[in-house]
């Protein structure tokens, strides 16, 4: 299907870019190997040549439009360009979306689809939590460029000194130390893949990417409860990230596990010049999912709040909290699926079932902050985090992904 070209003119690709979306990414989509790019878009990253990444993208779509990774990838860098373009936003966002969604509508592996949600959170600009930044020497910096650039290049032992003089330059960098020893995982040298990535996640405990990486290590070690253990802390890291969700789903398989945690799929309400409530789903929602009818509640509860709001004299301000606000609203929402429930049976669903259940057991607030999380909530989420990461450990490791009769 033709689509009308994207001119990037000569917008360079970051160094960052290559590293993320070529041959040794943070996640790699594929359970098996890693996906490699057409040569022409290898080419193209390495000249920093960002048309040059696209033409290649779309040439090889062209030839294989069915091929989900290839889509996969081209909604990667879109979104990425999208990040650094001022011109043409628009046509970038709806290209990168387009791709993302065939993604949703035709994958069969689950980190694919993980990854194309991540992707469309991105292009929509519902992010939840900020990236951490980690302020570096000069010589630090270029030396790290200097080890992305090998990695990429699948030159990995090359890039290990480069590693290492960017941590002597700034050694309180976690995500340095990460990138380090996830270069010791494909060089599958566990034993010092391990003492970087702890050294990792000892400096930034909530680093999601180390546990993520850490959890592949056990799982390829033979030590699967380890394996669920950071896969459950990489969650708690970011519990709006799908590819971590994702990766815990795996481990809690292989644990015998139950799982029935569903995605978080909150609408973003707002009220029109007119006053209209208006509600809005994620990208790629099954309206025709029973999930759909909770979360379109819980658009309209807010949107009801709205509206009271906007009537009270002089803008009255509700200075409850996040969490206190979205207690009251699910409860009433629970309420509303009652309802909606006893007339038809058939909109029940996994979410309802899972929210009634942690008020019952006194995980609500747990319940919220990791199924519900949005950008307003996140603030109140690290701080909550801080003191009760075990509560939230335990509300994984009891109700969403509970140990099923005779397993540990």
């Amino acid at each position: 299907m033709w689509q009308k070209p994207i001119d990037l003119g000569r917008s360079r690709v970051a160094r960052f870019l290559v590293f993320l979306f070529l041959s040794v990414p943070f996640y790699s989509c594929s359970s098996t190997e890693p996906f490699r790019p057409p040569q022409k878009v290898e080419e193209a990253f390495a000249r920093g040549d960002a048309q040059g990444v696209l033409n290649g993208y779309d040439a090889a779509v062209a030839a294989d439009p069915d091929n989900v990774q290839l889509r996969m990838a081209r909604c990667g860098f879109l979104a990425e360009m999208l990040e650094l373009s001022r011109d043409q936003r628009d046509l970038i966002r709806k290209r990168a979306l387009s791709d993302c969604e065939y993604v949703l509508k035709t994958a069969r592996e689950g980190r694919l689809v993980a990854h194309a949600n991540d992707l469309i959170r991105m292009i929509e600009q519902r992010r939840v939590f900020a990236e951490k930044s980690y302020p570096c020497p000069a010589d630090a910096r270029k030396a790290s460029t200097l080890a992305y650039t090998l990695a990429r290049a699948h030159k990995l032992k090359e890039s290990l000194p480069h590693y290492k003089r960017a941590l002597d330059g700034c050694p309180e960098n976690a995500a340095l130390w990460i990138q380090y020893g996830h270069t010791y995982i494909l060089l599958r040298d566990f034993q010092q893949a391990k003492v970087f990535l702890s050294e990792g996640v000892k400096r930034e405990p909530w680093e999601r990417s180390g546990h993520l990486f850490l959890s592949d290590l056990y799982r390829d070690t033979g030590q699967p409860e380890l394996a669920f253990k950071h896969a459950a802390l990489a969650v708690v890291s970011d519990p709006s990230n799908e590819f971590a969700w994702e990766q815990l789903r795996e481990r809690a398989s292989a644990r015998g596990r139950g799982w029935r945690r569903a995605v978080n799929r909150r609408p973003v309400v707002q009220l029109d010049s007119r006053g209209e409530s208006q509600v809005s789903l994620p990208a790629g929602t099954d309206l025709n999912s029973p999930e759909t009818n909770f979360w379109l509640g819980l658009g309209l509860v807010e949107a009801s709040e709205l509206k009271q709001a906007a009537k009270q004299p002089g803008g009255a301000r509700d200075n409850r909290s996040a969490l206190v606000k979205d207690r009251e609203r699910v409860r009433e929402n629970l309420d509303f699926q009652h309802h909606q429930i006893a007339k038809d049976p058939s909109k029940r669903s996994r979410i309802t079932d899972l929210m009634e259940e942690a008020a019952a057991a006194g995980y609500l607030d747990e319940a919220i902050f990791l199924c519900l999380v949005d950008a307003r909530l996140a603030p109140e989420y690290v701080a909550y985090r801080e003191k009760n990461g075990e509560r939230l450990l335990d509300y994984i490791a009891k109700i969403l992904a509970p140990p099923r009769s005779g397993r540990p």
